[in-house]
Parts: C-alpha cells; sequence; structure tokens
C-alpha cells in the first residue's frame, strides 16, 4: 500500500514540524544535507509531489532540480509551504494508485529518507521499525547491486531486520552486511560515513563495496549520528 506508506510519513512528518519550535525549522543543523535548513528540506519534499502530478519529475535527481524545488518557494513562509503540501495530498494518493511501480515507490522512498533528515537535524528520532524503509532498502539495494554487478564485484548480501538484498540479485553471496534496517536504509542512501559503513556487521571485506554502496554519490566524510 504505497498510498498509505506515503500518507502516513506525510502526516508524521506534519506532527514532527508542529512539535518543534518555527526558528527550529530555520536554524537547526541537518548532518544528513548541510547545504538545507529543515524548511528547505520541506521545500524539495513538496516539490516532489508537485512535479510528480505535473509529469516533470527528473530521473537523474540532479541538484538542479532539487535546488529549483527550494528556491520556487523561497518566498514563501513555512506555513505557506505546509499549505501547498496539504493540498496536494488527495492528488498524490490518486497519482500514486495508477503510477507504475518505480514511480510509487520512488515516492515513498524520497518522503521517508527525508523524514529522518528532519528527524536526525531536529533531534526527534522515530518511524524506525515503518514498513516504508524496508521498501527503501529494497530500492537502494536494487541500485547498489546493479553497481555490483557493473564493477564485477563479488556477490554481497545485506541483511536486515526483516528485509534482504543479494547483489547481485539471485546471486549466493559468501559476503555479507547486517544491520538494522535503518542503519541499512540510512546507509545505502548515503547517510553514513565510510566507516560506519565499514563498522556493520561484516563477514568478509567491505572495503571493495565502500565506493558503490551509496545511491547518491559518496560516502560522507565525516560520521553522521543520529
Amino acid at each position: 500500500d504505497h498510498a498509505g506508506l506515503w500518507t502516513a510519513a506525510q502526516q508524521r512528518v506534519l506532527d514532527l514540524v508542529d512539535s518543534v519550535d518555527e526558528a527550529a525549522m530555520t536554524s537547526a543543523h541537518l548532518p544528513a544535507t548541510p547545504e538545507w535548513s529543515p524548511r528547505e528540506l520541506l521545500a524539495h519534499v513538496v516539490g516532489v509531489a508537485a512535479d510528480a502530478l505535473a509529469g516533470t519529475t527528473d530521473a537523474t535527481v540532479s541538484d538542479s532540480w532539487t535546488q529549483g524545488h527550494v528556491d520556487e518557494r523561497a518566498d514563501k513562509t513555512l506555513e505557506q509551504v505546509l499549505d501547498e503540501w496539504r493540498g496536494l495530498t488527495d492528488a498524490v494518493v490518486a497519482f500514486i494508485a495508477d503510477a507504475p511501480m518505480a514511480t510509487r515507490t520512488s515516492l515513498v522512498v524520497d518522503l521517508t529518507t527525508h523524514e529522518q533528515d528532519l528527524r536526525g537535524g531536529l533531534d526527534r528520532p522515530g518511524a524506525r521499525t515503518d514498513p516504508a524503509l524496508d521498501v527503501g532498502v529494497l530500492a537502494f539495494g536494487g541500485a547498489f547491486a546493479g553497481k555490483v554487478a557493473d564493477r564485477g564485484l563479488e556477490p554481497v548480501r545485506l541483511v536486515g531486520d526483516h528485509v534482504e538484498v543479494l547483489a547481485p540479485a539471485g546471486s549466493h553471496p559468501t559476503v555479507s552486511a547486517q544491520a538494522t534496517t535503518f542503519e541499512l536504509h540510512r546507509a545505502l542512501s548515503g547517510r553514513r560515513s565510510a566507516a560506519q559503513v565499514r563498522a556493520l556487521d561484516w563477514t568478509g571485506d567491505p572495503e571493495p563495496y565502500l565506493p558503490v554502496f551509496s545511491r547518491f554519490g559518496d560516502l560522507h566524510e565525516s560520521d553522521i549520528v543520529e
């Protein structure tokens, strides 16, 4: 139920924003996305939903596309950004119902990834066992598996709480990494350092996999503690 996962995450984020001082939404540091304030990150989240409905999504997730969401809403107040998002809810739910699986997954994964970015910066941990994180691990894990195959690396298994990724699919790895689904999700989405990925419960040598572990560029140089 991707629509249910998306709307549940949306409500959690709205509740999260309501629970913090508005000043924190412009001043808090987000370790996973240090270039954005919490309010700017929300502008991106809303922009993703708006672009999906408009059919203008960028499949490459380029920096210019994501920053465009922020720039387009730079003159809006936080409440105006949130009102725009609330106004899109019914249309997004209807859109997800008819969208291809990859699009449904992308919307859920983007929102729940940024939910955790916000929680990490605002010191409001939560939703770390939500089933949407399983969806994210499988999605990010698929990209990881493709890079493992492209580089001719030894097959590897990633094991979370209730989810498993074989890279490449159908292989029989002797190398494995085990962690909570939350930690795998954060690492695969590039929200961890190389040292933190190296510190997962590995069987075998993690080094060959570090350059391809993150879905979005390189792993962070410094540890991200959430």
